[in-house]
Protein backbone atom coordinates (compact mmCIF):
# COMPACT_ATOMS: atom_id res chain seq x y z
CA UNK A 1 0.00 0.00 0.00
CA UNK A 2 1.59 3.06 -1.19
CA UNK A 3 -0.04 6.69 -0.29
CA UNK A 4 1.82 9.24 -2.61
CA UNK A 5 0.85 13.07 -1.71
CA UNK A 6 2.41 15.18 -4.49
CA UNK A 7 2.19 19.12 -3.73
CA UNK A 8 3.76 21.17 -6.90
CA UNK A 9 6.63 19.09 -8.01
CA UNK A 10 7.09 17.88 -5.17
CA UNK A 11 6.52 13.91 -4.76
CA UNK A 12 6.26 12.39 -0.95
CA UNK A 13 5.73 8.75 -1.06
CA UNK A 14 4.68 6.82 2.13
CA UNK A 15 3.89 2.79 2.84
CA UNK A 16 2.83 0.65 4.87
CA UNK A 17 4.51 -1.87 7.15
CA UNK A 18 4.28 -5.55 6.24
CA UNK A 19 1.41 -7.38 8.14
CA UNK A 20 -1.70 -5.33 7.83
CA UNK A 21 -4.88 -6.54 9.67
CA UNK A 22 -6.91 -9.15 8.60
CA UNK A 23 -9.83 -6.21 8.64
CA UNK A 24 -7.34 -4.00 6.04
CA UNK A 25 -6.08 -6.83 3.86
CA UNK A 26 -8.03 -5.71 0.59
CA UNK A 27 -7.83 -2.06 1.80
CA UNK A 28 -6.21 -0.13 4.45
CA UNK A 29 -8.63 2.57 5.05
CA UNK A 30 -10.80 -0.05 6.37
CA UNK A 31 -8.83 -0.01 9.24
CA UNK A 32 -7.19 3.48 8.83
CA UNK A 33 -7.52 4.55 12.45
CA UNK A 34 -5.18 1.98 13.85
CA UNK A 35 -3.04 1.90 10.89
CA UNK A 36 -2.36 5.68 10.81
CA UNK A 37 0.88 5.38 12.83
CA UNK A 38 2.57 2.59 10.62
CA UNK A 39 3.14 4.77 7.24
CA UNK A 40 6.88 4.97 6.64
CA UNK A 41 8.99 7.33 3.66
CA UNK A 42 9.29 4.93 0.96
CA UNK A 43 10.88 5.42 -2.70
CA UNK A 44 9.03 5.19 -5.73
CA UNK A 45 10.38 3.73 -9.06
CA UNK A 46 11.14 7.14 -11.03
CA UNK A 47 8.95 5.93 -13.84
CA UNK A 48 6.04 5.67 -11.32
CA UNK A 49 6.67 8.84 -9.86
CA UNK A 50 7.51 10.73 -13.56
CA UNK A 51 3.68 8.66 -14.35
CA UNK A 52 2.36 10.59 -11.37
CA UNK A 53 3.86 13.60 -12.04
CA UNK A 54 2.60 13.95 -16.20
CA UNK A 55 -1.38 12.73 -14.26
CA UNK A 56 -1.51 16.43 -12.25
CA UNK A 57 -0.02 18.17 -15.39
CA UNK A 58 -2.78 16.50 -17.59
CA UNK A 59 -5.40 16.88 -14.48
CA UNK A 60 -4.02 20.61 -14.11
CA UNK A 61 -3.67 19.57 -10.35
CA UNK A 62 -1.11 21.43 -8.05
CA UNK A 63 -1.90 19.16 -5.12
CA UNK A 64 -2.78 15.47 -5.20
CA UNK A 65 -3.37 12.09 -2.82
CA UNK A 66 -2.70 9.07 -4.80
CA UNK A 67 -3.37 5.59 -3.93
CA UNK A 68 -1.63 3.10 -5.51
CA UNK A 69 -1.16 -0.86 -4.68
CA UNK A 70 2.17 -2.43 -4.98
CA UNK A 71 1.99 -6.64 -6.26
CA UNK A 72 4.41 -9.14 -5.14
CA UNK A 73 6.46 -9.21 -8.02
CA UNK A 74 6.88 -5.03 -7.70
CA UNK A 75 4.33 -3.56 -10.16
CA UNK A 76 2.56 -0.41 -8.81
CA UNK A 77 -1.23 -0.18 -9.74
CA UNK A 78 -2.32 3.14 -9.54
CA UNK A 79 -6.05 3.38 -7.89
CA UNK A 80 -6.85 6.92 -7.44
CA UNK A 81 -5.66 10.81 -7.00
CA UNK A 82 -7.81 12.66 -4.94
CA UNK A 83 -7.19 16.16 -5.90
CA UNK A 84 -8.45 17.08 -1.69
CA UNK A 85 -7.22 14.26 -0.15
CA UNK A 86 -5.75 14.36 3.55
CA UNK A 87 -2.48 14.20 4.49
CA UNK A 88 -1.93 15.32 8.37
CA UNK A 89 -1.98 11.15 9.57
CA UNK A 90 0.69 10.83 6.91
CA UNK A 91 2.81 13.48 6.99
CA UNK A 92 2.78 12.74 10.75
CA UNK A 93 3.91 9.10 10.88
CA UNK A 94 6.51 9.29 7.47
CA UNK A 95 7.52 12.51 9.18
CA UNK A 96 7.15 14.23 5.67
CA UNK A 97 7.00 18.51 5.14
CA UNK A 98 4.14 18.62 3.20
CA UNK A 99 2.17 21.50 5.07
CA UNK A 100 5.39 23.29 4.45
CA UNK A 101 5.50 22.11 0.53
CA UNK A 102 1.78 23.24 0.61
CA UNK A 103 2.86 26.60 2.12
CA UNK A 104 5.64 27.36 -0.35
CA UNK A 105 3.32 26.24 -3.27
CA UNK A 106 0.60 28.31 -2.16
CA UNK A 107 3.17 31.28 -1.52
CA UNK A 108 4.76 31.35 -4.76
CA UNK A 109 8.02 30.49 -3.19
CA UNK A 110 7.85 26.65 -4.80
CA UNK A 111 7.14 26.10 -8.47
CA UNK A 112 4.05 24.77 -9.62
CA UNK A 113 2.77 22.26 -11.87
CA UNK A 114 1.43 23.78 -15.10
CA UNK A 115 -1.24 21.93 -17.31
CA UNK A 116 -0.88 20.01 -20.11
CA UNK A 117 -3.73 20.38 -22.89
CA UNK A 118 -5.37 17.43 -24.27
CA UNK A 119 -3.34 17.57 -27.52
CA UNK A 120 -0.37 17.82 -25.84
CA UNK A 121 0.53 21.39 -25.54
CA UNK A 122 0.81 23.76 -23.06
CA UNK A 123 -2.22 25.77 -21.26
CA UNK A 124 -1.66 29.57 -21.67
Amino acid sequence: EHRVTIVGERVFASSLEDGLSERAHTDWRRDGQALAQRWRPSELPAPVKQGLLRLMDRLGLNYGAADLLETPDGRHVFLECNPAGEFYWVERAAGHAITRALAEVLAGKAARRRAVAPGGGFDA
